[in-house]
């Protein structure tokens, strides 16, 4: 779910990557992390003018247990309206993605379907519990 961007840096046009979140049990939601590649001009173009019509002061995002540079730095909320798919390699230990790259956006999807499945969670949601969750 794409709950906001950051400002782009050096070369970069429109943004710099698409501030990714996930639903937690609670219905908050859950900064599961960024991602900044994957995008051609007309896709950065496109994506910033959906984004940027929809522009808030407050963060979607529940407040991280532990701060977080790029949440508190110079980042434009979008609310809850976007959903994306992803590709990564692995969940990080806290609960991030490991080497996410942009796929496409996925139209008519409802963002409350994006739920949380990474670590952290008790094996009874999760189906099973083989050890390592990711």
């Amino acid at each position: 779910m794409i709950g906001g961007y950051s400002n782009p840096d050096g070369t970069r046009t429109h943004f710099g990557a698409l501030l990714l979140g996930q639903y937690e049990s609670d219905g908050a939601l859950r900064y599961t992390d960024k991602v900044g590649t994957g995008f051609n001009q007309e896709t950065l173009r496109k994506i910033h003018a959906m984004l940027s019509d929809r522009a808030q002061n407050s963060s979607p995002f529940r407040k991280p247990a532990r701060e977080n540079p790029l949440l508190t730095k110079a980042c434009i909320s979008c609310g809850q309206s976007w959903v994306c798919k992803v590709r990564f390699t692995e969940w990080t230990d806290s609960g991030g993605i490991r080497q996410p790259s942009f796929l496409g956006l996925v139209e008519n999807a409802d963002p409350r379907e994006c739920i949380y499945d990474g670590p952290g969670l008790p094996c009874a949601s999760r189906g099973q519990c083989p050890g390592k969750h990711y």
